[in-house]
């Protein structure tokens, strides 16, 4: 973009910006080029990781480029302490703590069989490579396999001979507030749609205006009307949050008075 304004700028003729367009596809060709090579005609240095036979798969399966990235996280995994939880049902919940540290910064759902392997840090759905929690409780249950859930289709190193009406299917962020961003883009540009073509006419901005307040003054109720505290949904679960008071409780000789008079409680439906 800034090739282009100088070149406007100082009036320079159009063989010139052709040729230098054509020099950038031609780099883009040859680091392809490179990455290819790299992929298919060389091989990692294996065991550089404490995971050895997931470290092993993973350089058959990615290419080259993504392969350092997720020995890179397969690397700090070593950061980590990892504790297992029963609460969720055909899902094992691992808590991802750093050293020294009570309280645990990521949790990582595993179903049972496998077939499901989720983090609410989001790292697989933003990235497209698993992240070093999920990794961490992989080591904890001792897993030797890489899942193939973890397994994003645009980065193996056959991705040429894939259906490309497969590519690009992964699951996405299920962040709220990712979702939000994009519901606020969608309406954004229906809204502007709207301003436009209401502002042509006095009959088209009174309409416009009508159906706009009355519109609103719907979505209000329905925002007030549904209860988002009640209830929040994380992976497929429905967990409801209830609250519990604290009481003062005596522990030996000391008192114990908890910082918050209350206590979020987590039940499943």
């Amino acid at each position: 973009m800034i090739r282009q304004k100088i070149f406007r700028k100082k009036a320079t003729i159009v063989w010139m910006f052709l040729r230098h367009c054509d020099n950038g596809v031609a780099a883009l060709r040859y680091n392809e080029m490179a990455e290819n090579y790299k992929t298919n005609m060389s091989d990692p240095c294996p065991k550089l990781t404490s995971m050895p036979n997931i470290e092993e798969q993973a350089a058959s399966i990615f290419t080259r480029k993504v392969f350092n990235l997720v020995k890179g996280e397969i690397k700090r995994e070593d950061r980590y302490s990892c504790s297992k939880s029963e609460i969720v049902p055909n899902y094992d919940l691992f808590l991802i703590s750093k050293y020294m540290s009570n309280h645990p910064k990521c949790k990582v759902f595993i179903s049972h069989d496998e077939e499901d392997i989720k983090c609410d840090c989001y790292w697989f759905e933003t990235r497209g490579i698993p992240c070093r929690h999920i990794f961490a409780s992989m080591k904890h249950s001792n897993k030797g396999n890489f899942p193939p859930c973890l397994i994003n289709s645009r980065w193996v190193k056959d991705v040429k001979d894939i259906d490309p009406k497969s590519v690009g299917k992964e699951r996405r962020c299920p962040h709220p507030n990712a979702i939000q961003n994009t519901r606020y883009g969608r309406i954004n540009t229906q809204a502007s749609l709207v301003s436009y073509y209401a502002t042509k006419s006095q009959r088209a901005f009174a309409k416009a205006m009508t159906v706009m307040s009355t519109l609103v003054e719907d979505l209000q109720i329905m925002t007030n009307n549904e209860d988002d505290d009640d209830g929040m949904k994380i992976f497929g679960l429905q967990f409801k949050l209830t609250i519990q008071k604290y009481k003062q409780i005596r522990v030996g000789q000391r008192n114990c008075n908890p910082p918050k008079d209350c206590l979020l409680k987590v039940v499943v439906k």
